[in-house]
């Protein structure tokens, strides 16, 4: 009978620990950015950076995913009506320092960058194809 209650014991730290973890990673979300360079030379790359950024969402959990292209910020990724607004239209050339400028105060402590440009950039993930 003992070992029946020391199993219900460690059944119920579990369940408590479980829930308390999920409670907590729910309430205090990780924070990402994620930037989609929209220049002529990445338009040929939009199917991959569109499937990057599906594998990304589906791999993360308890994550709050800020997105942008390199010429505007958009938002939350969740707020958004469809992803498609990522890759709507393909103009200009991306530069580093735009980038940048305009991502300067985002407060994500993990930002990623996806672009077809050897382009280096302090504190960025570059995923490049």
């Amino acid at each position: 009978m003992a070992w029946l209650k020391s199993f219900i014991a460690l059944v119920l730290l579990q369940a408590v620990i479980w829930g308390g973890t999920h409670f907590y990673y729910s309430t205090n979300p990780k924070q990402v950015l994620l930037v989609v360079d929209t220049s002529y030379a990445m338009k040929s790359n939009f199917t991959d950076a569109q499937k990057w950024i599906d594998d990304f969402v589906a791999s993360t959990r308890y994550t709050n995913i800020e997105v942008g292209t390199d010429k505007v910020a958009l938002g939350n990724l969740k707020d958004l009506r469809s992803q498609d607004v990522l890759f709507r239209t393909a103009f200009g050339r991306i530069s580093a320092e735009n980038v940048s400028a305009l991502y300067a105060n985002a407060n994500a402590p993990t930002k990623y960058l996806l672009t077809s440009e050897p382009l280096t950039l302090e504190g960025w993930q570059v995923v490049s194809w």
